[in-house]
């Protein structure tokens, strides 16, 4: 793979340990990034069918294809299925025939009887033997599996708690740091212009593979914390070792030549507990975009002009609130139509038709795919509230400031949200909608319906909304993103220069 570098220019590459398609926040820097003068790559992952290289406007995408863990054991599966067929019973039998006679075959005549002699040579497999050898495996891997689990339950008897989802973490964990190790060494692969470089790690997994790089080039890196990396959604709390590590990586931010943090709460934790300093808020906000009511959602459900449609906008998974919000309908105001847009996760599917045929909501509830990021905000506005059911499972949901509040508040809509102490919190001290305290399908529909109580209250709230928006916009954060990298520019252009 080549990289299409610019001579003229510092070339500075985002480092990004995930899908970038539908992430606006990267698209937004490096768009910025270019206007600035770098020439600006990012290296992201990849899929099979898609090409490794994408030439876009004002940046390239390098993508790397690292399989998951369970797209290896599907690619290797028939090597396995291979190895297996070599201790096959057909293969074994004459075999098995001399280890097991006395205890399989009785009489002598029985083993003359199942395995014949033909007058060429060639053995003749009986059915009646290989049935009998089958047995005999099924029957011993049986009783290993039954030991197997009887350890297992004795294990958790005696440590009071599963052990499997702490084992499913563990492997996690252990084939994350490999993953990771692998992304650094394909990301120098595809970095062939080492001088003059800058490096952007976006988020904790990038951290290492762009320290790595700058030290190994002698160059800058700058670091773009977007969740906290011990507060995040997990399979089972991090374990000492996972603490130490993440703790330990996290603290190379210190070495960064510009931190930014996508939070406030993340900008106190870099600064106390790592001691990093000059970290940036930059707030992950749409650009601005003067309010235009949408016929989006006019064309894609029936609604008369006394019908509210409630929209949630985001992956569609565990761990969001949809179940609760999904059972809430029954509940809301006859006025109320609920639409979700989003990708649904191939897991959740089985678990959200459950629920779905359980309500049968069918004319108040929708399903809808997701939509352009550019087009989101846009489309957005032809709703008329937003709800953010986020639960508090771990820190990073607790107090985070999600993409989807701003542009709730770009699109317009009055925002429904869980009353927690980041979103909640600023949903209530800038007066922009309504909050629950738990997430029960009561409480969710009792905090939407308080909405439309009074319909002078609900316009005075969506007028908050649209000024606030003129705050909470790109326009905004953007001089502060470029004021940080302007020195950075200017050092990586003299060095190249000098050259």
């Amino acid at each position: 793979m080549t990289t299409l570098a610019n001579s003229n220019k510092p070339t500075l590459y985002i480092v990004a340990y995930q899908y970038v398609d539908y992430n606006t926040r990267i698209h937004k820097q490096a768009l910025l990034l270019s206007d600035l003068g770098f020439d600006v790559h990012v290296i992201c992952f990849g899929r099979i069918d898609n090409d490794g290289f994408e030439d876009r406007e004002k940046y390239c995408i390098h993508r790397v294809v690292i399989k998951s863990l369970k797209d290896r054991v599907k690619s290797q599966w028939y090597r396995v299925v291979s190895f297996l067929r070599m201790f096959s019973p057909y293969k074994l039998t004459p075999r098995l025939h001399l280890k097991y006679r006395k205890g399989l075959l009785n009489k002598k005549n029985h083993y003359e009887a199942n395995i014949k002699t033909q007058n060429n040579g060639v053995r003749v497999r009986n059915k009646k033997t290989e049935h009998i050898l089958l047995q005999l495996f099924a029957r011993t891997i049986f009783e290993i599996i039954t030991l197997c689990s009887r350890a297992l339950v004795l294990c958790e008897h005696f440590l009071g708690k599963p052990i499997g989802a702490s084992f499913k973490a563990s492997a996690q964990r252990f084939f994350k740091v490999l993953f990771i190790t692998e992304f650094a060494f394909k990301c120098a692969n595809v970095i062939e212009r080492a001088e003059s470089n800058v490096y952007f790690a976006h988020d904790l997994y990038a951290l290492p593979v762009a320290y790595w790089l700058s030290r190994r080039h002698n160059c800058q890196f700058v670091y773009d914390s977007v969740e906290l990396s011990l507060g995040r959604n997990r399979l089972a709390p991090p374990g000492l070792v996972s603490r130490f590590m993440i703790s330990r990586t996290e603290a190379l931010a210190r070495k960064a030549d510009a931190v930014f943090a996508a939070w406030p709460y993340l900008k106190k934790i870099l600064e106390k507990k790592y001691g990093v300093k000059r970290v940036v808020l930059l707030l992950n906000c749409p650009q601005y975009r003067p309010y235009r009511r949408s016929s989006y959602l006019d064309d894609k459900i029936y609604r008369d002009h006394n019908t509210l449609i409630v929209l949630y906008i985001g992956v569609i998974t565990e761990g969001r609130g949809i179940k609760e919000l999904i059972e809430s309908v029954k509940y809301l105001n006859n006025r109320f139509k609920v639409v979700l847009i989003g990708p649904v996760a191939q897991n959740y599917k089985e678990q959200l038709n459950r629920v779905l045929r359980k309500e049968a909501n069918d004319s108040r509830l929708f399903i809808l795919d997701p939509v352009p990021p550019n087009k989101v905000v846009e489309y957005a506005s032809s709703a008329d509230v937003g709800i953010i059911p986020i639960q508090d499972n771990c820190l990073t949901q607790i107090y985070c400031l999600p993409n989807k509040l701003f542009q709730n508040i770009m699109a317009g809509l009055p925002i429904v949200a869980n009353n927690l102490k980041g979103i909640g919190t600023y949903v209530k001290e800038n007066g922009l909608g309504s909050v629950f305290n738990d997430l029960l399908p009561q409480s969710i529909a009792d905090a939407i319906n308080r909405l439309v109580i009074d319909n002078n209250s609900f316009q005075a709230i969506r007028n908050r909304v649209l000024e606030k928006a003129k705050e909470m916009c790109w326009e905004k954060e953007k001089e502060k993103f470029v004021k940080a990298m302007e020195p950075i520019y200017l050092f990586s252009r003299e060095r190249l220069m000098n050259m």
